[in-house]
């Protein structure tokens, strides 16, 4: 008998051609008796070649005859159908992230209304944490009949072929217009601004305003909210203000504008004073009032009662006899405005507590130097200024 396929001989019995394998029919047409070999013997025909190339079962443990109906083929390894149980177990776990993240936010919301606040002694009370963000959300200062705080525009500096007006106020942003007529390129920058005749330190927002020489430019500063509610304020009477010019090609041109004051339509005759449970310094027109203690935070209070504005510096902290020497830029060379008060925090670090085995603050010490900002020659120190805690 010839085989079918390939013409070759096959000999008697056989049920498949020994040279390509093809399968020996019976007169019936029968299958062959061994399904994987059918098997096997469809796909190789459906190659379309002589099988050379082509292994039906890769995972046969037995490569030797593909075909050979005694080999125990092995099937490939079946992936897992993902059923109902992974799809409930992802949902289960994005139920758990969404619901901590419930609890994270609920909790950082707590942790900003709870901050621990001091009280100065003065008409206005409550304060919040003063190292609050810069980029705080302000509010509209309404006194208690809810009337919003109004200025009108008007000419504050007019002088170094330089003018400055103020344009208004809406909630805590104050607006301004610079029109410079000088031959100079000058930039300007607020040094320093008071409240109610107290200075607000860091807590305003003032981006530096560049105004090229015969151009004009408007310009905004930014009162935090934080800082009004540090001290109560509902009611602006009176904003302080003083403007540097930066002339980078001539220094020569620099100048500074002084206190300008801008006045509201609530501004009265009343000041709003801060006072202190102890005077601890009190000489040429400067007095410092300790007002209270938070805590290991000693807050105080510096009244400026002379007639310019001054820079301050507090040095050598010592806390029971020990001497802190790192340095709190928070109370470097800090400006005050004449007729104004200024409230600064002196901090008792836990590690210096720590590491010096201070359990229990009995005493504080500092010194004050003093600069008048005119001159810089003007310039004395209050000398060891010393505090008994209670």
């Amino acid at each position: 008998m010839k085989c079918s396929k390939c013409g070759m001989e096959i000999p008697a019995g056989s049920k498949f051609c020994n040279n390509c394998g093809n399968p020996v029919s019976t007169t019936d047409n029968t299958s062959i008796e061994n399904p994987n070999v059918a098997q096997a013997t469809n796909q190789y025909q459906q190659a379309g070649n002589n099988g050379t190339n082509y292994q039906p079962y890769p995972y046969a443990t037995n490569n030797s005859n593909p075909y050979n109906a005694n080999v125990n083929y092995q099937q490939p390894p079946q992936k897992k159908k993902k059923g109902k149980g992974c799809l409930i177990s992802v949902i289960a776990v994005v139920g758990v992230f969404l619901f901590l993240g419930l609890i994270s936010s609920l909790s950082g919301n707590n942790s900003s209304s709870n901050n621990k606040k001091v009280t100065p002694s003065s008409s206005n009370q409550s304060q919040n944490d003063s190292n609050q963000s810069v980029n705080d959300t302000v509010d509209a200062v309404d006194n208690a009949n809810n009337i919003s705080t109004e200025i009108a525009e008007s000419l504050l500096y007019d002088s170094n072929n330089v003018k400055i007006y103020v344009k208004g106020i809406q909630k805590n942003t104050v607006f301004f217009y610079i029109e410079n007529n000088a031959d100079a390129n000058y930039t300007f920058r607020v040094t320093s601004c008071a409240i109610n005749n107290l200075m607000t330190n860091d807590n305003i927002s003032f981006s530096w305003c560049d105004v090229a020489a015969k151009s004009k430019a408007n310009t905004e500063l930014k009162i935090k909210n934080s800082f009004l509610e540090y001290l109560s304020i509902t009611d602006i009477y009176t904003i302080d203000i003083s403007f540097y010019a930066y002339d980078d090609e001539n220094w020569s041109d620099n100048f500074d504008t002084g206190k300008l004051r801008i006045k509201t339509n609530k501004t009265t005759d009343e000041k709003t004073v801060i006072t202190g449970k102890e005077t601890v310094f009190d000489a040429n027109s400067i007095k410092i009032e300790y007002v209270q203690r938070d805590i290991n935070n000693f807050v105080f209070c510096l009244t400026n009662s002379t007639d310019s504005i001054i820079t301050f510096t507090i040095e050598n902290i010592t806390i029971n006899g020990y001497t802190n020497s790192k340095t709190d830029y928070d109370l470097y060379s800090e400006e005050v405005l004449n007729g104004s008060q200024f409230i600064f925090t002196i901090k008792a670090d836990n590690n210096f507590l720590y590491k010096n085995g201070i359990d229990s603050i009995t005493n504080l010490q500092f010194n004050t130097k003093i600069y008048n900002k005119g001159t810089y020659s003007d310039n004395w120190s209050t000398g060891n200024v010393s505090i008994e805690i209670e």
